[in-house]
């Protein structure tokens, strides 16, 4: 990718006629740098959305099992903090367990 850039800044250059003395390089910097920080802002975009649904399911999950409200919380606040790693873990253990419970007023068997 650098090197289209770099032959469409020198072709720019000898078309407009820049000086000799302009840096090439500012472009590509500052187009890395937003690329890069896009990708940033995406990732964590995404990491914020994925959280909250760890969150929310938690939530549910939970209130659906007749846990109290601080048990609900901490949980929640859990699974907001290991969102990937939650989600993981309710599709292999949780899901078949809260999916079941989500129809019936049970207590914590715990």
């Amino acid at each position: 990718m650098s090197i289209v850039i770099d032959y469409i800044l020198k072709k720019k250059k000898t078309i407009e006629g820049y000086d000799d003395d302009v840096d090439d390089n500012s472009f590509i910097k500052w187009y890395k740098k937003t690329a890069e920080g896009s990708y940033w802002i995406l990732w964590k975009v995404v990491w914020m959305l994925v959280s909250f649904y760890a969150a929310w399911l938690s939530w549910e999950c939970n209130t659906s099992m007749g846990y109290n409200i601080y048990s609900k919380i901490f949980f929640s606040f859990v699974a907001w903090a290991f969102g990937i790693m939650y989600l993981i873990v309710y599709a292999l253990f949780r899901s078949d367990v809260c999916n079941s419970n989500s129809n019936r007023n049970i207590s914590n068997p715990f």
